[in-house]
């Protein structure tokens, strides 16, 4: 549990800073709040949301155990370092904001949630049909 709080997989955060609007942004992600954003086997958490203090947290309510940092230059839709205003072409800033959490929160999910490993009797060279 402990390991998927520091990793970021119950709770983390991104701080996006504009470097040419000198402005920025801190976004939050919260195992029990974004659950249900995707499809599960299963409809039930991992972790409960008990209190596990005298503060009345829970194993989610650690949101800045990992603070991610990214850099953007944007002004509106259109990114300042790649756009050329001489040019018909534009191009529009990444959007790693949207979804760095969600992925390496799930990520961690995956390879540390509960897993089975299975030794079957058999043989693998055999096909039905």
């Amino acid at each position: 549990m402990l390991s998927n709080i520091v990793s970021g997989m119950l709770g983390s955060s991104i701080i996006e800073y504009n470097i040419y609007n000198k402005s920025f942004e801190k976004l939050r992600y919260n195992y029990f709040t974004d659950f249900e954003k995707f499809d599960r086997i299963d409809e039930n958490p991992l972790y409960n949301t008990n209190e596990i203090d005298e503060f009345g947290n829970n194993v989610g309510s650690f949101g800045d155990a990992r603070i991610h940092l990214h850099p953007i230059n944007a002004s509106g839709d259109l990114d300042t370092s790649q756009t050329n205003p001489t040019s018909s072409y534009s191009y529009s800033p990444n959007k790693l904001n949207e979804s760095i959490l969600f992925r390496r929160a799930k990520i961690m999910e995956l390879n540390n949630a509960v897993s089975i490993t299975m030794k079957i009797n058999g043989s693998t060279t055999i096909a039905a049909g």
